[in-house]
């Protein structure tokens, strides 16, 4: 069996060779990821402080390919000196569990340095996999960024 992965107008097909007959099967459900690849689309970052909370805008997929750039966004404001800290999900589309490790991740430091990580304005997927992750019961969730700010 011989496959082969072609990109032809953004669609993906995978077309494979069985008993000299080809075949041609669209991956609908591959669409969204391979468009991913092939546009580069990057998690924006942006950061601005309201009094002495540190709030982190977070814009694009929180996946096994930008949780690496969140995290050390995060780690570097923990290391700053930055312990309360409300992360705005409103931009994020996406999260996968390398995403939901990042946030963990940062909550347990910031709780050991006496600070917390809340989180805001999540989209409706993004809320799903918080609680089908038990990550509701974990993370204090607002649905404004103001709420978050306001309860510190």
């Amino acid at each position: 069996m011989k496959i082969e992965l072609s990109f032809e107008n953004r669609i993906i097909l995978l077309k494979y060779k069985k008993e000299n007959r080809k075949k041609l099967i669209f991956l609908k459900e591959y669409k969204q990821w391979f468009n991913y690849l092939l546009d580069g689309v990057e998690m924006e970052i942006t950061e601005k402080t309201i009094n002495d909370v540190e709030i982190v805008f977070l814009n694009g997929r929180l996946d096994a390919y930008n949780s690496n750039l969140v995290e050390n966004k995060l780690d570097e404001l923990i290391d700053s000196g930055k312990i309360k800290m409300v992360a705005d999900l409103s931009g994020v589309e996406y999260i996968s569990s390398s995403g939901l490790r990042v946030m963990l991740s940062s909550l347990k430091k910031l709780n050991k340095l006496g600070g917390t990580l809340k989180l805001s304005s999540l989209q409706p997927y993004v809320m799903e996999v918080f609680e089908i992750a038990g990550f509701t019961q974990l993370f204090q969730i607002y649905d404004s960024e103001d709420g978050a700010i306001a309860s510190f």
